[in-house]
């Protein structure tokens, strides 16, 4: 297949891929295992960017430098939901496939996934669009521009720990492994890599009764998030603000 595109995903399982035609703006997605078949959506003007759930269903779609997303059903091709997002705003599906995070430059959101209108906003520490989650999705990991690690639980949306790395320039990316053990930071100076043991971590601030928990999730996350994120349904729409959905359908 010779087509010029961009924004390439793929399902967990490797069974579905995602993509954006520069022809387009079209949402193509193919489908493996049933003969590379192909299909193709017009999506939202100046679309360019697509992310695609673990379980392949979902596909979540926006520009970057202008506002607006769309959530696409690729079962059935349709779109399921419209997010009132800013500009430079990244989406991303956690590794588990719970929640699609929305990460606005002033501002965090965490949308469980088929319940388009259970949301959580929050401001969080982390300023780079880059983050990256446990396997079973339930902590996410991201950094600031002083190069400080932040880990999030997802389920409230709160930072539970941060890690300053001895030498915080250039970080690129962080990632935990399967297990949680381990973190890691990347940064630009080649193959370095710097590393904590957070079983260690965890056994020490455990010896100082400091050791963190699962945090209660509070009713309000923020008191007045910047700009409130709208979520459009077909039937609808449900306005999102600070701590929970105000029910707006007919």
């Amino acid at each position: 297949m010779d087509e010029p595109a961009y924004s390439f995903g793929a399902s967990a399982d490797g069974r579905r891929v995602v993509f954006m035609s520069l022809s387009g703006p079209d949402l193509v997605v193919l489908d493996l295992e049933s003969q590379l078949r192909r299909r193709s959506y017009r999506t939202m003007p100046s679309a360019h960017h697509a992310v695609i759930s673990p379980d392949g269903r979902w596909a979540a779609v926006n520009a970057w430098h202008s506002p607006g997303a769309e959530i696409w059903n690729l079962d059935s091709g349709r779109v399921a939901a419209r997010l009132d997002v800013g500009a430079q705003t990244t989406l991303s599906f956690s590794s588990g496939g719970q929640w699609l995070v929305v990460h606005e430059p002033t501002q965090f959101a965490r949308i469980r996934v088929g319940e388009w209108n259970n949301a959580r906003l929050a401001r969080l520490p982390i300023t780079t669009g880059r983050v990256s989650y446990s396997s079973d999705g339930r902590r996410m990991i991201g950094y600031d521009e002083r190069g400080v690690l932040h880990m999030v639980d997802l389920e409230c949306l709160v930072e539970i720990a941060a890690f300053t790395p001895p030498d915080p320039t250039g970080i690129v990316g962080a990632a935990l492994s399967a297990d949680g053990a381990t973190l890691a930071a990347f940064t630009f100076r080649g193959a370095f890599l710097q590393l904590w043991d957070i079983r260690r971590v965890r056994m020490e601030l455990a010896s100082m009764g400091l050791d963190w928990e699962d945090p209660p999730c509070r009713a309000n996350t923020i008191d007045r998030p910047a700009e409130p994120l709208r979520l459009v349904f077909e039937s609808g729409e449900d306005q999102i603000r600070s701590g929970g959905v105000s029910d707006r359908s007919p």
